[in-house]
């Protein structure tokens, strides 16, 4: 009996505020209207194209992720996305890689998206998106074969780069499968003993054919830092750790290199990596009604990754899993009406709640980090990311 899985995906993006010249009929864009006056009352409006490319990118990562795990199933027959487009019902739901018109929205190409949403797929299964140097990778990859099509005595080209230079290059052969999913092999390889981070890309390719899939992991040195509730040291230098405002004024008024990390306080937004289902408004109406926790609602990060404070922690701009366990520790502050911030990473919030948030911001001369590094100090891109903070300081 065929399972098939129903209204996966529907991760939310963010409002494009160019459609409000494509309402020229009897219809009226009310909730863009309404979302552009929260976001000029909360001075969020003039990065509203950063947040609709980075929380796009994202959310199509998101279905990315959903897609390829549903296909690795081999008990589940098939999946039914909700829809490719925006719906502007039930609270406005803006969920498509499509808008309402049907029209692209600039965040994936066709091509792009049959790398993963296809008849036939390539998937690899990764422990992690994030290694550490000298760490060996095995890669387990499959097929995902819906279109009965014969791969027997084919081969599965796999080309592993690091920062561009391609480290090796393993051919694998084809066998048929009788089930949906085929086991094609394992890639094993190891990343070098590398001294700063960087960035590994699995090329993957059905050789003689244009089904192909990439990823990317995100490799760190074994850097030597030491992470607790009181400190961080690195190369023989500790910065204090600021937990209130007053050990914070007792720091700056002693010459104590420190960053703040301050405890939630009241009407902080919780940290999370994943961004919002469907729309906050109608879940978070659901969730009270029946007691529940209200989702967090946030819709993935804006990071800007050219700051020079950032430069030795290579990221894109919109959440990727080196800050997965950072996020997942953290909590956002409301950063409304507040002058004199100038945000490196900043969590999005949804067009509802519409807060200014900070999760990695500078305060005047203060450094300010809200995500609790000591509870995920074992771990190496954290360890590269305290040491950025640091050599701040």
């Amino acid at each position: 009996i065929p399972v098939i899985s129903h209204e996966i995906g529907q991760y939310d993006f963010f409002p494009d505020f160019t459609e409000l010249g494509k309402y020229d009929g009897s219809q009226q864009p009310l909730y863009l209207n309404l979302y552009r006056e929260r976001m000029e009352k909360s001075d969020t409006f003039k990065q509203w194209r950063d947040f609709y490319q980075t929380t796009g990118t994202f959310a199509v990562d998101c279905y990315r992720r959903e897609i390829e795990t549903a296909l690795r199933s081999k008990e589940l027959s098939g999946f039914q996305l909700l829809d490719l487009q925006d719906f502007p019902g039930q609270c406005v739901a803006l969920v498509g890689v499509l808008n309402a018109w049907l029209e692209d929205k600039g965040l994936v190409t066709p091509k792009q998206w049959r790398r993963f949403c296809n008849d036939t797929v390539i998937l690899a299964e990764l422990d992690s998106f994030v290694v550490k140097a000298g760490e060996t990778v095995q890669m387990p990859v499959k097929l995902s074969v819906c279109n009965r099509e014969d791969f027997a005595g084919t081969q599965l080209q796999c080309r592993v780069l690091l920062d561009g230079q391609l480290m090796s290059e393993i051919v694998l052969p084809i066998t048929k499968s009788d089930t949906r999913v085929w086991e094609v092999g394992e890639v094993v390889f190891d990343v070098p003993a590398i001294s700063k981070p960087g960035k590994v890309k699995v090329e993957l390719q059905v050789v003689g054919t244009e089904y192909y899939n990439e990823y990317m992991i995100w490799a760190y040195p074994d850097y030597d830092v030491e992470i607790s509730e009181e400190k961080i040291t690195y190369a023989g230098k500790s910065v204090s750790i600021a937990r209130t405002q007053e050990q914070a004024a007792e720091y700056k008024a002693a010459g104590t290199a420190f960053v703040y990390i301050p405890d939630a306080a009241e009407g902080d937004v919780e940290g999370t990596y994943c961004t919002d289902f469907w729309n906050y408004p109608m879940f978070r109406s659901i969730s009270e009604s029946v007691k529940r926790k209200v989702p967090v609602g946030t819709l993935g990060l804006y990071i800007d990754k050219k700051n020079e404070l950032l430069k030795d922690f290579p990221c894109e701009n919109y959440s990727t899993p080196q800050w997965y366990r950072i996020v997942m520790h953290s909590h956002c502050t409301v950063l409304d009406g507040k002058e004199d911030v100038e945000v490196l990473v900043q969590p999005i919030d949804n067009v509802e709640r519409c807060h200014k948030l900070g999760m990695l911001y500078k305060q005047g001369e203060m450094l300010v980090c809200t995500s609790r590094l000591w509870e995920i100090a074992q771990y190496p891109e954290v360890k590269a990311f305290a040491k950025v903070l640091v050599e701040n300081v």
